[in-house]
Parts: structure tokens; C-alpha cells; sequence
């Protein structure tokens, strides 16, 4: 429930009917009663405001895609099996799960700025799915030390739940904003490489992050060679499928890190 949902809700319950509850909550504080009809009257409507702010406080508190500052923070967790220091941490990108399993989802990109070179694609659901949808779609470009033209990634936040990812390097948000039914975050930052003849350079990369509250239904898109322009585009021909198959959520990651960056994974 959107706040202007409960505003108007709410709103169906007049001024008369609000101050009836104030009214009897007072006299029951002075140890006075009123008429049992009466009151059963007001506590149903009381009930009627207090599940309405119920059921708000959960529709905002329960799935929430958080992104933190941590630039000159310290930062450690489990990777694996291992204990590791994140090293030059800017982005942490993390998740509140309040759902206890959340659906599956997969896509399909109903447009690209160019057919990929090297392809990279997978779907962890095609059994449920079939052909021709994914969970992953990307194009490595044709250099393997080279830019990455797009990276398209669909995922379930049940499965990232207490895990923490980290963008390194120079980060800046460009923009957050409702889009669609999703939140959606463009991030622009550095990309450092070294060329196979040993010379290190720096590229632009561009992040999209859209996140469905709902379904908990997370989608990351990157970019190192073409603009935000591009992989806005990219993302607006989207076609995006929610399975009937659900995922257990668990807190199995907590106190677990990884890399969320354009290249390492």
C-alpha cells in the first residue's frame, strides 16, 4: 500500500468517526464506559486505521534495496570459505528481506545496441521458464581485456539476504527514482584495466540497479562502452517474467561480502 493509498483510505473514515476513538479511549482512561453497541462500533473502526498502518508499515519496512556510502570504511566479511579485507570500497549494496520465500523471475531483452560478440547466456530457471529466457544475457566484447558492452543480470534479493556487495573505485549515484513499479539507481563510475601489452588505462562504467519491492526481484545492468542513455534503453525493452517457482530466504550470507563490480563478478 502506497501512502496516498492509505491517505485515501483513511479519508473514508470521517472526522466524526476518528474522534469517536479519541473520545472512547479517553473515557476509558477515567474509568468511564459507554454503551456496548457503541463501543463495539468504535473499536471496529479502530481496527480498520490500525490495519490500514499495518499493513503500510509492511509494504514499506518489509523488501527495501539499501545503498551505503563507505568510502574510507574498513571492510571485511567471509568470501567463501575465507575471511577477506574489501579493498578501495566506495558502493555497499545490500537487501531487507521480509518475506519468507520470494518468486523466481527471468527476462528477456526485446532490444540491444549491437548482437553480442562473445555471449554469455544462461537461465537458472529454464525448466520452469523454457527457451528463450534468461537470467543472465551479456556480451563480453570481442577484446578479453577489453570494454564490456552490456552485462544484464536478473536475481532474487531471498538469495542475497545478509550479504553485502561492494562497488570500488570512484562512485557517484546520477539518479534514484521510481520507475515503472521498480526502484530504480543509475551509478557512474572508473573502470582500471591493463591492456594485454601491460598498459593500464581507465574506462567509464555505468550501473542501472531496478528493484521490485514486491517480489523482491532484483536486476542489475553495466556498461563499459556505451552511455547511461543506452542502458536506460536497454532496460525499458526489458521483458521481465515472474515464475510460479519460489525461493526459500534465509540468512545463510550473513557477515558474507563480494564484489558487485563490472568485471570481477
Amino acid at each position: 500500500m502506497k501512502t496516498m493509498d492509505l491517505m485515501e483510505a483513511i479519508g473514508q473514515v470521517g472526522d466524526d468517526m476518528k474522534m469517536e476513538v479519541v473520545s472512547e479511549m479517553m473515557y476509558e482512561i477515567n474509568g468511564k464506559s459507554r454503551k456496548r453497541g457503541k463501543l463495539g462500533r468504535t473499536l471496529l473502526i479502530a481496527a480498520v486505521i490500525t490495519t490500514l498502518l499495518g499493513a503500510t508499515a509492511y509494504a514499506i519496512a518489509a523488501n527495501i534495496m539499501n545503498l551505503r556510502n563507505v568510502k574510507d570504511e574498513k571492510i571485511s566479511g567471509r568470501w567463501g570459505e575465507q575471511f577477506i579485507t574489501v579493498n578501495n570500497a566506495n558502493l555497499e549494496l545490500s537487501f531487507d528481506v521480509g518475506l519468507d520465500s520470494c518468486p523466481a523471475a527471468v527476462f528477456r531483452p526485446d532490444w540491444l545496441p549491437a548482437e553480442p560478440e562473445r555471449p554469455v547466456q544462461f537461465n537458472r530457471y529454464e525448466e520452469e521458464s523454457g527457451e528463450g529466457w534468461y537470467t543472465m544475457y551479456a556480451d563480453d566484447g570481442a577484446d578479453p581485456g577489453g570494454e564490456v558492452p552490456y552485462n544484464i543480470q536478473i536475481s532474487s534479493a531471498a538469495n542475497l539476504k545478509g550479504m553485502k556487495l561492494y562497488f570500488s573505485g570512484d562512485m557517484e549515484i546520477v539518479k534514484q527514482d521510481e520507475w515503472k513499479g521498480w526502484q530504480r539507481t543509475e551509478i557512474h563510475g572508473d573502470y582500471r584495466r591493463t591492456s594485454p601489452e601491460g598498459v593500464e588505462c581507465m574506462l567509464d562504467r555505468y550501473y542501472i540497479l531496478l528493484f521490485n519491492e514486491e517480489n523482491c526481484v532484483y536486476v542489475y545492468l553495466a556498461t563499459t562502452e556505451y552511455d547511461l542513455e543506452t542502458l536506460e534503453k536497454i532496460a525499458e525493452n526489458l521483458e521481465i517474467r515472474v515464475l510460479d517457482c519460489f525461493i526459500e530466504t534465509s540468512s545463510d550470507k550473513e557477515g558474507h561480502v563480494g564484489y558487485i563490480d563490472l568485471g570481477r563478478g
